[in-house]
């Protein structure tokens, strides 16, 4: 028997703490693993339901949770003309807060145009907003709040009724509520607002030869949206995004 064999087992106690001791550090790692894999796949859960692989936002602005950004005025427009673009999806993003029965909550707020996509995708009663004093919320909201179809919200002082309950809309930090894109206008008194662009590239089309085109617009940035994912992910983890411009929280 080895000298290091015989030190092993010549302490039988000092031998099972030992292997207890590594046992927990893998089993840590392991849940520490998972749990940031598990941030990763719920930062990305919006972005990669929604339609192009480009995404377009204010100048300056790399990342979809974090900052808020706001397009100058026909932004949409200037990108469809853009070499290589087959559609482009405006869409509002708002960090906001519901009044649910008194209790303050934050929750993500998406202005869409239901029929060009962007809302919530996968749906677990309900339907999607047809009118501007409808809502969809997420079910984890609905049940912590005991909330359901047919019953009130208050959204920056307005009255908005839920006629969907989403699934699998949050992330660790907060939850998604969708309207139709005319009423996020109007919540925010902004008529024609748009925060992002999802961009579609042209079959054939170069996804980077198209950012780089949109980069070239006045007053914005692009991104591929899978850039955006890392960047909500680092910056969720605590880590620094990846670089792209001089990054900084928008003005509100």
């Amino acid at each position: 028997m080895s000298l290091a064999l015989r030190n092993l087992v010549q302490d039988r106690t000092r031998l099972a703490l030992s292997v207890a001791g590594v046992s927990l550090a893998v089993m840590l790692v392991l849940l520490l693993s998972g749990f940031v894999d598990g941030i990763d796949q719920q930062v990305g859960a919006f972005a990669d339901r929604t339609p192009g692989s480009i995404v377009v936002a204010q100048e300056d602005v790399d990342t979809l949770l974090v900052a808020t950004s706001t397009l100058p005025p026909g932004a949409a427009q200037a990108a469809e003309r853009v070499e290589g673009v087959a559609e482009v999806v405006p869409v509002v993003s708002r960090l906001t807060i519901l009044d649910l029965h008194g209790t303050k909550l934050a929750a993500y707020l998406i202005g869409y145009d239901p029929a060009k996509g962007g809302g919530p995708w996968r749906m677990a009663e309900g339907r999607e907003p047809g009118a501007d004093d409808e809502i969809v919320i997420d079910r984890s909201i609905a049940s912590r709040h005991q909330l359901a179809v047919g019953d009130q919200v208050s959204v920056l002082g307005r009255d908005l009724r839920v006629v969907g309950v989403s699934r699998g809309v949050t992330t660790w930090m907060l939850s998604y509520v969708f309207v139709r894109t005319s009423a996020a206008e109007a919540l925010l008194r902004a008529p024609g607002i748009a925060s992002y662009l999802l961009v579609r590239p042209a079959e054939g089309a170069s996804p980077d030869a198209v950012r780089d085109r949109l980069r070239d617009l006045e007053g914005m940035n692009a991104e591929l949206k899978s850039t955006m994912v890392e960047n909500d992910s680092a910056t969720s983890r605590g880590s620094s995004p990846r670089p792209s411009g001089s990054w900084r929280p928008s003005p509100s």
